[in-house]
């Protein structure tokens, strides 16, 4: 039986690996009896079918001086037809004397669909523990007493044996510390807030009524922590929508706690045990850096994305953070990788670029006047730049390229053999997530919400970005599966397209057709100018002109002064439609003009270029 179990785990972690990509989630971070440094961090990843499903938050081990990466513990929910369903969910775990192959870990195990998981307190070799039936667990491991470990797994416990035999102490308490400098003084959660104890846990007294989230099957956060000097105690912690940190200047007694720090999306404390007031607070994608126990902060490191656990290396310059896809080496001065995840291949399938792909966009264009039209984008093939793989966009100078690397994707042109290209957007950003990356405009990308899409009878996902700055107004959004769903830009004029329809991968999606398609062409009837296609644009835009007689046809662009920038067209032109390409990269940013002449007609229009 236990032969088929392990070949059924060995066959559902396979499969889960062939199936989704992994993230960091957590990281924490010891000095082992050599002082040196084990970081433990979690990958998380998610599948499912309609039939099944498997989710993992496994706990890694990565030893930095040996290098060693592996797994520590295993954290996974699944359910498979036929095989059934199970979980272990890890809540906490502790070392003795900093010892990585020697701890006390709390687990969550339960079968599919189990109304009462099973919390059990376990040594590493197995022998003894404790067993009960509740959604939150903990162990604290003495720093004076190696024998002496308490622990919460619906009761307060103890055990006096290192973790071989407990006893039952209360059901009111829930414990999150031990202090490292007396083992006889505890913190918990409790229904009054934080509860303290001074006595090895006989008796309990509120010292802060700020009340925590209580910690559950889904939602892991929350900690204490203690400063060099024994008398300031930091609290993070959620509390309704808000993520806190509180900080006691008197060994965490009442009327001694004081609110420091407070934000919308959680906070990441690490404190130096080296340096008295010393600590670390990541928030979003900052980290900030205290020298005066929290009572003010400063700006020590940006990274690119939402930082999901932090750890600082005492008695030296290094601090450890995790980002979803980056594990870093942080300094002062430098910002090194030391582990990489791959981006997820199914992020690409919000920008489907493929040769044969096509876009056919409604166009209004919001200036002087407001104009109209229809804009067919296409990848028309692709070609190899500087070693990166470009799509080519109606058989112009227009490219877009994805970096598989990154999960960034850029407009590009090229001119004069001069490749020059832009961030369009980013797809590993989740919903709230920023990105800076203009300074001179102090431009940022952020993804303002994702919701449902049910158009075109699909079941799939639009997400909606904002790519805003000083001057300019950029919002778009994206259909998983599709592509761009719709875009406008405003400063002075701006423009807005709307997905009508599209053919991606060769399946027709909405309305693909547009005027005379499949009509042979007539001969315009009276002189036009188009307003230009992308308007704004950075470098090249589109002109669109029609031709009612043979003559003379000159198109001319200048700027605000009145001064001729550039001749588009200057000779003798056939009745007929025409559409130009103008390419503006040795020009600044700035309103342009542009004119066409001909012996009976005359027209000017506004168009806006952005670098």
């Amino acid at each position: 039986m236990k032969k088929f179990l392990l070949i059924a785990l060995l066959f559902i972690s396979n499969l889960f690996s062939q199936q989704t990509s992994l993230v960091f989630s957590e990281l924490k971070g010891i000095e082992d009896q050599s002082y040196n440094t084990q970081l433990f961090y979690r990958l998380y990843g998610y599948w499912e079918n309609s039939f099944s499903f498997e989710e993992r938050n496994d706990i890694y081990r990565l030893d930095l001086e040996n290098n060693i990466d592996t797994i520590f513990l295993v954290d996974y929910s699944y359910y498979y037809p036929f095989l059934g369903g199970s979980s272990v969910r890890v809540y906490d775990f502790d070392f003795w004397n900093n010892n990585y192959s020697e701890y006390v870990y709390c687990f969550v195990s339960g079968g599919f669909f189990t109304e009462s998981p099973v919390t059990q307190i376990l040594r590493f070799d197995s022998d003894g523990g404790y067993m009960n039936i509740s959604r939150f667990a903990s162990a604290e491991i003495s720093e004076q007493n190696d024998s002496l470990v308490y622990g919460t797994n619906g009761y307060f416990v103890k055990s006096t044996d290192g973790g071989r035999n407990w006893e039952e102490l209360g059901t009111n308490f829930g414990l999150i510390a031990l202090s490292p400098f007396n083992d006889s003084v505890l913190f918990g959660l409790g229904d009054g807030g934080l509860l303290k104890s001074d006595n090895g846990g006989n008796s309990f007294f509120i010292v802060d009524t700020n009340k925590s989230n209580w910690p559950d099957y889904n939602n892991i956060y929350g900690d204490i922590l203690f400063d060099k000097d024994s008398l300031h105690v930091y609290r993070f912690y959620q509390n309704g929508s808000s993520y806190n940190l509180s900080v006691s200047n008197n060994e965490g007694n009442a009327f001694s706690w004081g609110l420091k720090y407070s934000s919308f999306q959680k906070i990441f404390i690490s404190v130096d045990y080296s340096q008295t007031g010393s600590i670390y607070l990541a928030d979003g994608k900052y980290i900030y850096h205290s020298t005066d126990f929290g009572l003010t902060f400063n700006e020590y490191k940006v990274l690119d994305r939402k930082i999901v656990g932090i750890y600082k290396k005492p008695n030296s310059d290094k601090l450890y953070a995790a980002t979803k896809y980056d594990l870093y080496e942080i300094t002062l001065d430098t910002t090194i990788v030391i582990k990489h995840l791959p981006i997820d291949p199914d992020l690409f399938n919000w920008y489907p670029l493929a040769v044969g792909n096509k876009w056919i966009y409604d166009y209004e264009f919001f200036g002087d006047t407001l104009e109209t039209g229809t804009i067919v984008q296409e990848v028309t093939g692709d070609t190899i730049i500087n070693n990166q793989q470009y799509f080519i966009l109606n058989n112009s100078s227009n490219y877009i390229r994805v970096d598989s690397l990154t999960g960034r994707i850029y407009r590009a042109f090229s001119f004069a053999g001069i490749l020059e290209e832009n961030l369009f957007t980013d797809l590993t950003l989740d919903v709230g997530d920023t990105l800076s990356y203009d300074s001179t405009d102090f431009r940022s990308l952020t993804v303002l919400s994702e919701q449902s899409f049910y158009q075109w009878n699909l079941n799939t996902r639009i997400r909606f970005f904002d790519d805003f700055g000083i001057s300019i107004v950029h919002n778009y959004s994206f259909v998983k599966g599709i592509g761009l769903f719709d875009e406008l830009w405003w400063e002075l004029v701006g423009s807005h397209v709307t997905l009508r329809g599209c053919v991606i991968d060769g399946i027709v999606y909405g309305d693909t057709t547009t005027v005379g398609v499949n009509d042979p062409p007539e001969q315009p009837k009276e002189f036009s100018l188009s307003q230009n296609y992308p308007n704004p644009f950075n470098p090249t835009t589109n002109i669109g002109f029609r031709i009612a007689n043979f003559g003379f046809v000159s198109l001319k662009v200048f700027d605000v002064l009145g001064r001729e920038v550039a001749t588009l067209v200057n000779e003798e032109k056939q009745p007929g439609e025409y559409d130009v390409e103008f390419n503006a990269s040795h020009l600044s940013s700035g309103i342009y003009f542009y004119k066409l002449q001909t012996e009976n007609y005359s027209s000017i229009k506004k168009m806006l270029m952005i670098k």
